[in-house]
């Protein structure tokens, strides 16, 4: 039962992640900070949003979860799993996000998840928005095949591993 609420904490974390990314994070000349702080990530891929300033808003969204979901469930232990759950599949998240960026993907996992993401970043903004899975984007058939990806010279240059060695993308296809 405890490790459900982990889980769902978890799964709910996935949603949200696509909800932010889908609807806020795309709206139109940056209206909002959130959507400012993206676009800034969009034009920048190696830009994220300082790592103090996630944390202490993890401990806010925490504090705010482990209310919502004692109210919800009247079990401490279950709410704090529900609300860890969460947080973690937010940093799960973050640390993600930030590897597709600056690591050249090694395994099965990370070489779909670089082509996913990417794909939304270097060939149409509107579909691919989940970064640590394509579950959502499956649900609300924004899914798109990213079997190629050419990553543009403008954002190829801000990559480490892809300026060291611009053959390496295409050996990336021939793996999978």
């Amino acid at each position: 039962m405890h490790l459900a609420a982990y889980i769902l904490g978890f799964i709910m974390w996935t949603l949200i992640e696509y909800l932010l990314h889908r609807f806020l994070g795309h709206v139109p000349r940056g209206k909002g900070s959130f959507s400012k702080e993206h676009l800034k990530h969009h034009s920048r891929l190696l830009y994220f949003e300082r790592w103090h300033q996630k944390v202490v808003l993890a401990i806010v969204v925490f504090s705010l979860l482990l209310a919502i979901f004692y109210f919800g469930t009247t079990s401490l232990l279950g709410a704090f799993l529900g609300a860890a759950g969460f947080v973690s599949g937010w940093f799960v998240y973050e640390l993600t996000h930030q590897a597709i960026h600056e690591e050249a993907p090694q395994k099965q996992y990370t070489r779909f998840m670089w082509r996913h993401h990417l794909y939304h970043h270097c060939v149409n903004p509107w579909v691919n928005f989940g970064v640590t899975s394509p579950l959502w984007d499956l649900i609300f058939q924004t899914y798109a095949s990213s079997k190629k990806v050419r990553v543009p010279p403008r954002h190829r240059g801000a990559i480490p591993w892809l300026k060291e060695d611009d053959g390496w993308q295409e050996r990336v296809f021939e793996r999978l």
